[in-house]
């Protein structure tokens, strides 16, 4: 049964009165939404992070690895990056502490052996370092897992210095 409010209502009062449970239910169809939002920046944010840390560590093992007359092949750069995951790449594989943890990033190089440098025109060589990313919360992953990040540099390996300096 519908009941009239008082006559002595102003009909500001009647309309509030009418509205009050608005807002709660405007809140509850928006609040959804701001979360996924607030995740997917969430999940941005991290696979930048990741990206930007990738690409410094690529940059580092190159110059490494240049300098380094002993890492002829790529399974030797590959052991060399492994053995140094926590200083070249800090906080990229993400699930270490579970029992599945995500793949660690993985180091291509091309050529697949490291060229020999005698002179001073050196062939250059490429480390690509690729990592997939796996998603941080549970309702971003259809939109996240599998995401493949990489990052490449491209350096000449140093010419061999065995013979002193001469002082002019």
């Amino acid at each position: 049964m519908f009941t009239q409010p008082p006559r002595n209502q102003s009909p500001s009062r009647r309309l509030t009165r009418r509205e009050s449970g608005a807002t709660a239910v405007e809140f509850a169809m928006v609040l959804p939404v701001l979360v996924l939002m607030l995740l997917g920046i969430i999940e941005i944010a991290n696979i930048l992070r990741i990206q930007f840390t990738l690409e410094s560590a690529v940059t580092t093992v190159a110059h490494d690895i240049s300098q380094n007359p002993n890492i002829t092949n790529q399974s030797e750069a590959q052991s060399l990056f492994t053995s140094n995951l926590a200083d070249y790449a800090p906080l990229v594989q993400q699930n270490t502490e579970t029992s599945d943890p995500s793949d660690p990033p993985a180091l291509a190089m091309s050529p697949t052996t490291r060229p020999t440098c005698n002179s001073s025109a050196c062939t250059p060589f490429l480390i690509t370092i690729t990592y997939t990313y796996s998603a941080l919360s549970a309702p971003m992953q259809p939109f996240f897992d599998g995401l493949t990040l990489s990052a490449s540099a491209r350096k000449s390996p140093e010419p061999n210095t065995s013979s002193t300096l001469v002082a002019k």
